[in-house]
This record gives C-alpha cells, structure tokens and sequence, in this order.
C-alpha cells in the first residue's frame, strides 16, 4: 500500500515490479500464478494489476475483485 499523498508517483507500479521479480526468480521452484485482489471502487488499483497482465477470475457482488497472472 502506498500513502496516498504518495500515490501517483510511480512507486506502485515500481514495488509490483519488483515483487513479481522476486516471485519469478523464487528458489523454492517455479511458481505458476500469482492472485491478488481489489475493492471494485479502485478503478487505479484495476488499471495497475491488468498493465501487467493480471486477469479476472473471481467477481462475485459483496467481494473483491480476483485477479491473477500466469507466471
């Protein structure tokens, strides 16, 4: 999470880079996908996670947004 007098400034984007780095390069073997999710309000959160390929799988009413991305 990023502070939001810190948001829009790239850091977001800059830490899921990262993270997604490290997951990829993980040594307890390959992962396959990784799973995150969003409350459906934040429009920016969406547009983040789907520039990086992330996809929907889950959108039930009343829950968050379940994304993933094949690794």
């Amino acid at each position: 999470m990023i502070d939001a007098k810190q948001q829009g400034k790239g850091y977001g984007r800059q830490a899921l880079s990262l993270l997604l780095e490290e997951i990829r390069q993980s040594p307890y073997g390959k992962v396959e996908h990784c799973y995150t999710s969003y409350e459906r309000t934040n429009i920016v959160a969406k547009k983040l996670y789907e520039s990086f390929g992330f996809e929907e799988v889950r959108n039930e009413e009343g829950c968050d947004i379940i994304l993933r991305l094949k690794l």
